[in-house]
């Protein structure tokens, strides 16, 4: 078995590109090689890491998708007639613009909703420094 300290950077660099992982993934993977040789390097176990030396993967996100009305008001009409439980959800995250993780984080003690006509907005509670 070979040192890990004496495997060349063209090799880890082909071994992660032939995952046949997408862009996030490969980026991943070098990413936690790195933690791993840093580790590695602060207790002595090499002498080098040449894992900083991979090319990073560029990620490139999609652009967000942008309802028109009318295909917002047919998901909100199809979520309210099959799965009125996620309503909320979808309002609160495309009228204000909220991502799931922070909506899921939203709690009736953090958050006051205004009635406005026929739509609701919701607001989170700022802490004070």
């Amino acid at each position: 078995m070979r040192s890990a300290s004496r495997t060349p950077t063209r090799e880890i660099d082909q071994w992660i590109s032939g995952l046949g992982l997408g862009t996030q993934s490969q980026y991943n993977y070098r990413t936690i090689l790195c933690s791993f040789f840093s580790y590695a390097l602060s207790r002595g176990y090499v002498q080098s890491y040449t894992v900083m030396a991979i090319e990073k993967a560029k990620v490139v996100g999609d652009a967000p998708g942008i309802f028109t009305p009318e295909e917002l008001n047919r998901l909100l009409s199809a979520a309210q007639e099959n799965v009125p439980d996620v309503l909320g959800f979808l309002v609160i995250g495309t009228f204000a613009g909220l991502r799931m993780a922070e909506i899921e984080r939203l709690t009736w003690g953090t958050t006051w909703i205004w009635k406005v006509g026929s739509s609701m907005l919701a607001r989170r509670r700022r802490k004070s420094r």
